[in-house]
């Protein structure tokens, strides 16, 4: 990995992909609340953040991983 340089185009292009992520999130969720009938909100949060914990865990196993190369 290389060091970030302030005003590098590389930092300014990931957080571009986060805020679009992020959008595409807002939108996902939107469209859910509106066109999914009947919508249990438990059990539809209670997906969305066990999808992410999976996701951390991942990229935390992973990093460990890398670390004892």
């Amino acid at each position: 990995m290389r060091p970030v340089i302030k005003g590098d185009p590389g930092l300014s292009q990931a957080l571009r992909g986060e805020l679009g992520k992020f959008a595409l999130t807002v939108s996902l969720f939107g469209l859910v609340f509106v066109f999914v009938k009947p919508l249990n909100v438990l059990v539809f949060f209670s997906t969305f953040i066990g999808l992410q914990l999976c996701m951390a865990a991942t990229l935390w196993l992973g990093s460990r991983r890398l670390l004892k190369r």
